[in-house]
């Protein structure tokens, strides 16, 4: 996938009308739709032409998930918060 597809200009070649221009804007609409995003060790963006992949830390050093329980409307509710560790 390119990184920047180039603007088509009226009078001027490559149009849509020319397949290789065409497929070049497919591709990357294409790799778009096959974004995935997903819990990883750190952040970062994978694209391997026809998918694009978003990877994001899901602890951040220092922090960690815990369970809560919050009343809501006189029920109780269990939530996973990701907390800070304590300050030493």
């Amino acid at each position: 996938m390119p990184d920047e597809i180039e603007l088509v200009r009226k009078g001027y070649s490559p149009t849509l009308l020319h397949t290789e221009k065409a497929n070049e804007l497919i591709r990357a609409v294409n790799a778009l739709l096959n974004l995935s995003v997903i819990s990883g060790d750190s952040n970062q963006v994978i694209n391997s032409g026809d998918q694009i992949v978003i990877s994001i830390n899901k602890n951040p050093p220092g922090f960690f998930e815990k369970e809560i329980e919050i009343c809501e409307s006189g029920v109780v509710k269990t939530y996973v918060m990701l907390v800070r560790g304590p300050i030493t």
